[in-house]
């Protein structure tokens, strides 16, 4: 294809893409043809071109070869649509393009597509997600794994509401976020840093300014992540937990948590974790003027 070959981003390209797009809906096309061209227009940030495409695409006899598997085409066609603005199109064709799919498909592309909503606070097309996520959760189904992904996705929306709305909905989406925390690291899984799920909703609690709640949940958190193979589960919960004691102004025990952070760090051989504590501990101790942030940095010296 000779679009293939090209800088997407050139007057050629775009013309090509243009005639491409005039006869898309031809029925001598080729689905893999189609099927090449929505994910180079969907490359070059060409979104109305995409979804053209897409829809051309459902129109045709399905001919998959190796690798178009791999492609959910279900979460482009929801990408454009957001990146055309239309984000409540975009959870509505999620929705119609999910129903009937096994539940991690389903638990993948909802979480997915709520968290990129909740990024740009688009509160009212995520809601159109929430239900269906939470209702597979809550059923049992799906991987523990994708379980998390989906509770955490919804207890995120849930802490980025406003009252009453909030104080309404928090106790249940916080318990179902424990329950698919703790399933995923009893069930000895392994397929991503978990504790940054959890870790999502305590940042958007703190951004909501409900650090209480945000110390509460990175402290229950601990335990449990400390059941974890993984040393990094702790030392990514310790530092929310620390975060969060700092947006409660309780200066010293955040440095406190931060400079085990990096003791912790130091016993498993994790720079990366090292350089979070002393980051923190300098940027925190700027911010707040107090000194236990530059006292636990010369303990660490």
């Amino acid at each position: 294809m000779v679009l293939q070959d090209l800088d997407l981003g050139t007057e050629q390209a775009r013309q090509i893409f243009d005639a491409a797009g005039a006869v898309a809906f031809h029925p001598s096309l080729d689905y893999v043809v189609v099927f090449q061209l929505a994910l180079l227009a969907d490359e070059a940030r060409r979104p109305l071109d995409t979804l053209a495409f897409l829809n051309a695409l459902s129109q045709l006899p399905e001919r998959m070869c190796p690798g178009m598997e791999e492609v959910d085409l279900a979460l482009v066609k929801a990408a454009n649509y957001m990146d055309l603005g239309a984000m409540r199109d975009a959870a509505a064709c999620l929705l119609l393009d999910t129903a009937g799919k096994e539940p991690d498909t389903a638990l993948r592309r909802y979480s997915l597509v709520m968290r990129r909503l909740l990024s740009t606070d688009e509160f009212d097309a995520a809601l159109y997600l929430v239900s269906p996520t939470q209702d597979i959760v809550d059923a049992g189904h799906g991987s523990p794994w994708w379980r998390l992904q989906g509770a955490s996705a919804v207890a995120q929306w849930v802490a980025s509401a406003a009252d009453p709305g909030f104080g309404q909905l928090w106790p249940s989406a916080r318990a179902r976020l424990e329950r698919a925390f703790s399933e995923y690291v009893d069930s000895g899984a392994s397929e991503g840093l978990g504790s940054q799920y959890v870790g999502n909703v305590v940042t958007a609690l703190q951004k909501t300014q409900r650090a209480a709640e945000a110390v509460d949940l990175s402290s229950w958190a601990l335990p449990v992540a400390a059941e974890s193979n993984n040393p990094r589960e702790t030392l990514f919960t310790l530092c929310d937990n620390a975060v969060s004691l700092f947006c409660c102004e309780r200066f010293a025990e955040s440095a406190m948590v931060l400079e085990s952070v990096h003791q912790r760090a130091r016993e498993v051989g994790d720079a990366e974790a090292m350089g979070w504590a002393v980051n923190y501990l300098r940027d925190f101790g700027v911010f707040s003027g107090s000194p236990a942030y530059s006292q636990a940095l010369e303990r660490l010296r």
